[in-house]
Formats: structure tokens, sequence, C-alpha cells
């Protein structure tokens, strides 16, 4: 299961993709992830891997946290 694979099961399951993975100031989220590297941060080949992340990017742009795709996205 690829990342995108996860980070899309856990947005639908009430996920909140905003949320940091530390205290630092050089934390990240899922968000500030795929807004900087957009599909660059794994290898989305794959047909599966692929439609899990427009499918997870869609996701963020049906629920307002996303305005348009990321412009390295992974198509």
């Amino acid at each position: 299961m690829g990342q995108y694979e996860i980070a899309l099961w856990l947005l639908e399951n009430g996920a909140d993709p905003t949320l940091k993975d530390g205290p630092s100031p050089q934390s990240t989220s899922v968000l500030d992830f795929v807004k900087r590297f957009g599909g660059r941060g794994e290898n989305i080949w794959s047909r599966r891997k692929l439609n899990a992340y427009n499918e997870f990017i869609d996701a963020l742009i049906e629920r307002g946290y996303l305005d348009e795709l990321p412009s390295h996205n992974g198509s």
C-alpha cells in the first residue's frame, strides 16, 4: 500500500490533513507535503498508486484544503 492510499484512507476516516508531524517549526503535515512536492514524494507510476494520488487530491479539493491541483502532480 502506498502513502497516498494510506493518506486517502485516513482522510476518509476523519484524519486532519493539517496535523503536523511534530512541535518544531520545521514540522510538516501531509497537506504541506502535497503542496510542496505534489506527486514527486512517491513513485506513483503504477495505476493503483496514481489513482490513489488523484483521489486523495480530489478529496482535499472537495473538502476545501486545496484550491487546485499541485503543480507537480503525478499525471
